[in-house]
């Protein structure tokens, strides 16, 4: 009776040791849930995400808790996966959206909050002079009635979409995608 006892201990005791390292990991708030400044990367992504990675994977990386995600069929014509993170901005709007296709592989970070930054301190809420002080000639223009959309990249494929509100002169939302 004794040894199945002291057996029982050892092996309770081994286990601990294995789980105690998972068990601390998993009580610590992971850093990427706290981030108050996430980097924009032009044409790449947010924080450690990236376009072209799994959305399962983009979930952890994305710098903002997650909030939700739906299925929606009626993107053009396209079935897309949309998931919202952060601090809803109004009806439907969130910090960080994104989208990906029937794979479940990301094409498009959709920012409408102002802490995520590029490094050259453009974010959502600057305006339209500070964005082309700071990367000139390299954005191609579109003007509209009510949006000039600033995009830095290729016009079709990977690039930076900034919409600038015509009435504020000031950045309303940011794209980063691949189309």
């Amino acid at each position: 009776m004794r040894v199945r006892w002291t057996l029982r201990a050892v092996v309770v005791f081994a286990c601990m040791c294995l789980l105690a390292p998972a068990i601390a990991d998993a009580a610590v708030v992971h850093p990427l849930n706290t981030v108050t400044n996430p980097w924009i990367y032009l044409n790449a992504g947010i924080h450690d995400a990236r376009l072209g990675m799994s959305d399962t994977k983009v979930r952890t990386r994305v710098g903002f808790v997650r909030i939700g995600t739906k299925k929606d069929s009626s993107y053009a014509g396209q079935t897309v996966y949309k998931s919202w993170f952060g601090k809803r901005i109004r009806s439907g709007v969130y910090a960080v959206m994104t989208y990906s296709n029937i794979h479940h592989v990301v094409w498009m970070f959709q920012i409408n909050s102002s802490a995520p930054k590029t490094k050259k301190g453009i974010h959502v809420g600057s305006t339209a002079a500070s964005l082309v002080k700071a990367y000139g000639s390299a954005l191609k223009k579109n003007a509209t009635d009510t949006y000039t959309t600033y995009t830095y990249g290729a016009i079709r494929g990977k690039g930076t979409d900034f919409y600038v509100r015509n009435s504020t002169k000031k950045i309303t939302q940011i794209l980063i995608r691949n189309w």
